[in-house]
């Protein structure tokens, strides 16, 4: 995930959601130390469709911006 660093970003909110997996990870950030990429990496997800969100974290607490986007997992191929 790209995020602008500025002062008031504080944490990035993950959630990768199908009918059979939920995960929620939160990364912490450093305001406008914080590096402009930001990846995760969420090893065992099952087979299936996902609907990856991101929601950054201010200072206060409060949400603010949230990015979508649709990740399909692909299983094991067969040799």
């Amino acid at each position: 995930v790209n995020v602008v660093p500025q002062s008031e970003n504080r944490a990035l909110e993950i959630v990768v959601d199908s009918d059979d997996f939920y995960r929620l990870s939160r990364v912490e950030l450093d305001g406008g130390r914080a590096p402009l990429v930001n990846t995760l990496t969420i090893g065992s997800v099952p087979a299936g469709d996902y609907e990856v969100t991101a929601t950054l974290i201010g200072f206060d607490g409060k949400r603010g911006p949230k990015a979508r986007a649709h990740a399909e997992v692909m299983g094991p191929f067969a040799r």
